[in-house]
């Protein structure tokens, strides 16, 4: 991670360790957005609200691989693709390789799109369920004015 950090908007850091996975937050970041790793591969930028998780908003999920000849894949991306939009399957050289180019790339680029100063974080809730979107522009009036929305949280603290 410490070797790829330039990659991302904002710096991430080690926010908790656990048997299964880690976390991590990001500098200047509003502290209720983090990212989790798990020991299988998942990867989820998640929201908490007062000590729950209250949203998962994104996944770079990586189900990696070694095939015969020494080579990572993300067996996920061969074996179900997505129909619409087919990811290309590539072959890398060794597991650092596929975590950076499958998952940590994709994960620092939606942090460059989405860790912006006009970046709202809105909460909404109906009942028990829950949902949490990054927002900025028409699709932050638009959330505004949705029946469930009751909380907003800039995404960059200033």
């Amino acid at each position: 991670m410490k070797e790829n950090r330039h990659l991302f908007s904002h710096e991430p850091y080690l926010a908790e360790e656990r048997s299964y996975g880690f976390s991590i937050r990001f500098r200047g970041v509003d502290s209720h957005i983090s990212c989790f790793f798990s020991d299988y591969g998942g990867i989820s930028v998640a929201v908490d609200y007062r000590n729950q998780n209250y949203d998962t908003i994104m996944e770079f999920d990586l189900y990696e691989e070694e095939t015969p000849e020494g080579r990572y894949l993300c067996r996920m991306c061969r074996d179900h693709p997505n129909e619409e939009n087919p990811p290309e399957v590539i072959e890398h050289e060794n597991r650092a390789e596929l975590w950076i180019k499958h998952s940590f790339e994709k994960l620092a680029a939606y942090t460059r799109e989405e860790f912006t100063d006009g970046a709202v974080l809105c909460l909404c809730r109906y009942g028990g369920g829950t949902a949490a979107f990054i927002a900025a522009g028409k699709k932050l009036k638009k959330l505004r004015k949705r029946e469930d929305f009751f909380k907003e949280l800039q995404v960059v603290k200033k």
